[in-house]
């Protein structure tokens, strides 16, 4: 039986009616975005099947179109009013007929990919035999991830603090790529060709080192402006909208010369033009907005971040009692140093050549008919 002082102990480590209803109200809407995430991954895994009955609807459409054609040349009809119904039924029928066209392309597309065949729950649970140790890897990295998210979920109290933020999210999205490389795989090691889509190209197993990097460094970019997004909205770390806006262009800057590298070097991997020198590349960026924005980006951040990194370290050297959080701060200049300088010069120079290589075929045609003229 409870003691009459401990009572009021106990009742202190209860949550108060506000903190209660925030906790709530932030599970709910993470309940929901899961709700929205599994409504749209069961929606892509019965494309297959949703093709095949919008297919069926065509073809029953062109069906009724035929007899009707059929109905209409023995119809008693004025040869002005046949004339007007059999154009109409021609162009309707047509465009029927491009639509199956265009679904059966969609079809044979996806009979070349294995993981069509996989139903909802396979899919989403990876409910297939796993082949070879990468497959096994993710599939262990993706459990393992997806249990760490709920485990935190559970154990800690929801709220929008920058650490609860930043543990949920790189859970998640964590357990989101491991599960998307580990049908990647699955449908590598059938022998499926997989295309490459620059434009998304961070939820992609990456196809080298410098796309990893790139991928790596955009996901973690981005999960920093959620993050500080977050504090601001919990705890107005930044008195003053100026002081909240810098940190986030920096970031949102970061972000999108990472997204641009990443890009850059995807298409560097798929159509392998010969790179120029830099200084030879910034005469032809004029030619690649993508390009120019990113080299004129870079100098600034790399700029903020030398000067930061020199101020962590100056910390780190007077200050010891919170040596581990500016040896991570440090790690993390450090790399916003290095990695978007890198970055801007790779995607200037693959901007530059293949844009080079794409006007050299048209400039030498011209030259071939102005000689020949």
């Amino acid at each position: 039986m409870w003691a009459g002082p401990e009572l009021p102990q106990f009742a202190k480590h209860l949550p108060g009616t506000k903190e209660l209803r925030e906790q709530i109200e932030i599970i709910a809407v993470a309940f929901g975005w899961l709700l929205a995430v599994g409504k749209t991954c069961i929606e892509y895994t019965h494309s297959r099947l949703s093709i095949a009955s919008r297919r069926t609807k065509e073809l029953h459409r062109a069906g009724e179109l035929v007899g009707f054609l059929a109905q209409l040349s023995k119809a008693n009809l004025t040869e002005e009013q046949s004339r007007a119904l059999h154009s109409e039924a021609q162009v309707s029928l047509q465009e029927i007929l491009h639509d199956i066209e265009k679904l059966n392309t969609k079809l044979s597309t996806l009979d070349k990919d294995p993981n069509s065949r996989l139903n909802a729950a396979q899919k989403m649970f990876l409910l297939f035999r796993p082949m070879g140790w990468r497959s096994i890897t993710l599939l262990v990295l993706t459990y393992a991830a997806f249990i760490s998210g709920i485990t935190v979920v559970l154990v800690r109290h929801a709220s929008w603090r920058l650490g609860y933020v930043f543990e949920v999210s790189v859970a998640f999205l964590l357990a989101g790529l491991f599960h998307q490389w580990a049908l990647e795989e699955r449908r590598r090691v059938r022998g499926a060709s997989e295309p490459a889509n620059g434009r998304f190209f961070f939820i992609h197993a990456p196809q080298n080192i410098r796309v990893f990097f790139a991928q790596l460094s955009f996901l973690f970019s981005c999960l920093l402006m959620i993050g500080l997004i977050s504090s601001q909205m919990s705890s107005h770390i930044f008195n003053s909208f100026t002081g909240f806006m810098f940190p986030l262009a920096y970031f949102a800057i970061s972000t999108f010369i990472f997204y641009s590298w990443g890009r850059a070097e995807l298409c560097f991997s798929s159509e392998k033009p010969d790179l120029l020198p830099f200084h030879i590349a910034l005469g032809s960026l004029r030619r690649s907005l993508i390009g120019t924005l990113t080299i004129l980006f870079a100098f600034p951040i790399t700029t903020c971040s030398i000067f930061l990194t020199l101020g962590v370290a100056i910390n780190i050297i007077t200050d010891h009692r919170h040596l581990g959080v500016f040896i991570t701060i440090l790690v993390i200049l450090i790399n916003m140093t290095v990695l978007p300088l890198y970055g801007a010069i790779r995607t200037g120079k693959i901007e530059a050549s293949r844009k080079r290589a794409a006007v050299a075929p048209a400039e030498s045609t011209s030259e071939v008919l102005a000689t020949s003229a």
